[in-house]
């Protein structure tokens, strides 16, 4: 039975998501993130990037992805085309690891995010402006401000929540200018930077806490310390090759005493290790010559990750937060005599009162302690929470996740003041000037991660992306960088067809494929026709190009709609995978679908387990086109919409010394393939598009932001200005309006000019003629032509279905009665015929 709804943006519409589906509620709600049984540790959320990059081995290679990351930075300096500027949102932001205030001057704020690098604010949060845009790794762990000189500024890359992407650091930086310039300080080998400490007596000296490579155990993990600025650096505690240090505490009164919590993290693809014997609370009271292991009361054993923290009022007093072997909270404690003895306080609340842990604590894991009075703590998760007893009982800090007024899942808390504060969270910043009882989103920057970007057809400024513990959201580039949320969960590809664009499609992660037809909203096939079927955490679908009653779906078969939304999903395919495996069954699936542009029943398919496949007669059989393509995860299969039969296809995948190229192809539906990576560093390529009308320029989104080739894949060169080096999942051209857009994974959407680039990009004479809207359901305007000029109109086989003058240039083609298909309009312009490819829907 189909739901009646008025569709509304999202927080109107938070009562009706508690209803449906737990797993689009929110990115990571804790009914996703369950405990598991035992063997089958969390690989949540969204570890498909790993698996993607790893595929097939067991472990990602992160000197690879870091070499070949550096090699990005300086290749293709001379770019082409115009500057990408962001179309937003501004409101709506990815997370953020770190939050630092100035000192001095609390307008003055730091934040450094999880893949898009360190923003900085000289107004308190109204403007942002990106200050690490030209360094090669944009995440952010943990930012620190020299005590003795603000404009010190410290900053360690990796992602210190080790969220299961390969987006790791390249070391630990210093700017001395507020920002301005950085430097590369060392610790390149550690990839993951948590915590940073500067002795507020000696600017020389410096403690950084590691987590090291998540994906092999090595030794480059553990607590360094500096006492030449940074110059070298020693280890002063090291636990062993697969545990690091997460969080750090310093003594206010005392800059000898530290106190170091370690953590056993380790992610392949097989298995995640969150919790050993080996996850303790450390102190050293001689500048970390000599530690001790601190007990007394703390869990001995088998436990997670431990956040701790100390009260600037009276250092004798601490609290820990420590998550268990399950990844829930296990307890939280406190010490009133430096961490001699600790007693447990009440956690029981912060899983009944709100959401803490979620089922994965080990994302978490930090507790603040008010400065002005420390029975006043602070713990973040899922929810937020606040204790005004010292722990003994727990209320909410901001209002519940699912109302969204703060965003779930913090990450850090600055404080200002006893009672202004910031929090960063997977939404952005958001500050409080009363304790928690009001907030104020301040984080006016582009850092969302977009998985996917749509234009919303028939418009120019409109575009609708999916982002990671966002949901679907859209807005106008040209309007406002006030974006709105459209629909909840983890938001992938947005359709709206051409016919009616209030007719739309929603995708949540695992597979969730959800319809709005004008307030009328449901899951696609409510009969739940694939239950069985195995969901890509990104699932690919489409609607077809031909007809929009159409979809297609891919699980680890093809799926076909017809009717829809109203129809049900039927197989047009067996097992196009290797099957499933243990552990990797969200793996072992079809990754990308796409269609000919020229024939409605060829259709192309690829899998995370390397297999290509294409099918000319609709699904009635289907050829693998595998052979000669590189064992690696398939990102993205790409029709021409140029030549019939042309195909393209990128893959994913780092491995050490391997050359194999990450692009191919073919000009036989797949049946033969040839390398196009030319001179493009070996980074995974996450997308392709090919530019109508122009075989020979392609684009693909790739690791490290987008490149193009004129010459059909010899050269490449970085496409666009202003572009950091960030992640670029999906591209889209809006051909009538010239825009191409790209979604970033901690950048938002960007934008450029393609209808200046098409003028230098393109090595035969440019035509002044244009066709729109194309694709169109009835008529077609021709700009560019002269006044009564003779047009003519063929079918696929090449007969002519119609032909008359072109009155001018506003005058009208109506192609409404034609069935839908693809067309060739050819007109005369000067002394030459020319044709252009027509799509009727």
């Amino acid at each position: 039975m189909k739901t009646s709804l008025l569709f509304l943006p999202f927080l109107a519409i938070a009562g009706y998501m508690m209803t449906l589906p737990q797993h689009i509620q929110k990115g990571k709600p804790a009914t996703q993130h369950k405990k598991q049984s035992e063997g089958k540790n969390l690989l949540e959320p969204y570890d498909h990037f790993t698996y993607m990059r790893t595929y097939p081995y067991d472990k990602f290679d992160v000197a690879e992805y870091n070499r070949v990351m550096d090699q990005a930075r300086t290749f293709g300096m001379v770019r082409a085309g115009n500057d990408w500027e962001v179309a937003g949102p501004l409101n709506i932001n990815g997370r953020i690891n770190s939050v630092k205030v100035h000192p001095a001057n609390s307008n003055i704020i730091y934040a450094g995010t999880a893949f898009g690098g360190v923003f900085k604010t000289t107004d308190g949060g109204n403007n942002w402006t990106a200050m690490f845009d030209d360094e090669a790794h944009l995440p952010i762990g943990n930012i620190e401000l020299d005590p003795a000189d603000p404009n010190r500024v410290w900053v360690g890359t990796g992602d210190k929540n080790i969220s299961g992407t390969c987006y790791l650091g390249g070391g630990i930086y210093l700017s001395t200018d507020a920002g301005a310039t950085w430097t590369n300080k060392g610790l390149t080998n550690t990839y993951v930077i948590s915590e940073i400490i500067v002795d507020p007596s000696n600017s020389n000296t410096i403690y950084a806490a590691t987590m090291g490579n998540p994906f092999n155990a090595d030794n480059n993990r553990g607590l360094y310390k500096s006492t030449d600025g940074g110059t070298t650096w020693t280890n002063k505690l090291f636990i062993n090759d697969s545990t690091g240090v997460v969080d750090l505490i310093m003594d206010p009164n005392d800059e000898n005493t530290l106190y170091a919590t370690s953590f056993t993290r380790m992610r392949r693809q097989y298995v995640s290790t969150y919790h050993s014997d080996q996850c303790k609370v450390y102190k050293t009271t001689d500048g970390g010559n000599t530690w001790n292991v601190l007990g007394g009361g703390l869990p001995t054993g088998d436990v997670g990750r431990i956040g701790i923290t100390i009260s600037a009022t009276n250092s004798n007093n601490l609290y820990a937060i420590v998550a268990d072997a399950s990844s829930y909270i296990e307890g939280v404690y406190k010490s009133t005599d430096a961490g001699a003895t600790w007693v447990a306080k009440n956690s029981i609340d912060l899983e009944t009162v709100g959401s803490c842990s979620g089922g994965f604590a080990w994302y978490f894991g930090k507790i603040h302690v008010n400065p002005s009075n420390d029975n006043i703590v602070y713990v973040y998760g899922v929810d937020k929470f606040i204790s005004y007893d010292g722990g003994d009982s727990w209320s909410l800090f901001a209002p519940e996740w699912w109302t969204y007024e703060v965003h779930a899942d913090g990450h850090d808390l600055a404080f200002i003041d006893d009672q202004n504060m910031i929090m960063a969270t997977d939404g952005g910043l958001y500050k409080t000037t009363d304790n928690g009882f009001t907030w104020l989103d301040i984080d006016n920057m582009p850092s969302t991660q977009f998985y996917h970007v749509t234009h919303l057809p028939n418009s120019a400024e409109t575009f609708y992306g999916g982002a990671q513990d966002n949901g679907t959201i859209g807005g106008s580039k040209y309007n406002s960088p006030t974006w709105n949320w459209a629909f909840g969960g983890d938001g992938f590809k947005f359709y709206a067809t051409q016919a009616d664009t209030n007719m739309r499609y929603y995708a949540t992660q695992n597979g969730g494929i959800y319809f709005d037809d004008n307030g009328w909203v449901d899951v696609l096939d409510a009969a739940g026709a694939l239950a069985s079927d195995r969901f890509n955490w990104d699932t690919p679908y489409m609607l077809d190009r031909f007809d929009e009653s159409i979809v297609y779906l891919g699980t680890e078969k093809m799926n076909m709609m017809t009717g829809a939304p109203y129809g049900v999903f039927s197989p047009m395919s067996g097992d196009l995978t290797d099957g499933p495996i243990f552990m990797l069954t969200s793996e072992n699936t079809i990754t990308t679908i796409d269609q000919n542009y020229f024939d409605q029943n060829k259709l192309y398919v690829g899998t995370g387990d390397a297999n290509a496949w294409y099918t000319p007669d609709g699904g009635s059989n289907w050829i693998d086109i595998s052979a000669g393509l590189p064992n690696r995860y398939v990102t993205s299969i790409t029709a021409s919409p140029n030549v019939n039969g042309n195909v393209y296809i990128s893959f994913s995948g780092y491995r050490n010394n391997d050359n194999t190229p990450h692009i191919y192809k073919s000009t036989s539906n797949g049946t033969g393939w040839t390398s196009i990576q030319g001179d493009l560093p070996n980074f995974a390529i996450n997308d392709i598009l090919v530019f109508p009308g122009n075989e020979s320029r392609i684009l693909v989104g790739t690791d490290a932001g987008v490149y193009q080739t004129l010459d059909g894949g010899t050269t490449w060169t970085r496409f666009g200005n202003n572009m950091p080096q960030v992640a670029v999942l999906e591209l889209q051209l809006n051909e009538t309006n010239e825009i191409i857009a790209a979604a970033t994974f901690g950048r938002g959407i960007m934008v450029a000019n393609a209808g200046d680039i098409s003028t230098i990009s393109k090595p035969q004479t440019t035509s002044a003629v244009s066709v729109y809207p194309n694709p169109t359901t009835d008529y077609i305007t021709v700009k560019g032509v002269k006044p009564n000029t003779p047009y003519y109109v063929f079918d696929q086989s090449g007969k002519r279905v119609m032909h008359g003058n072109i009155a001018g240039e506003n005058d009208r083609i109506n192609v409404g009665a034609l069935s839908k298909a693809v067309y060739i309009l050819s007109v005369q312009v000067g002394n030459t015929t020319e044709s252009h490819r027509v799509v009727v829907r």
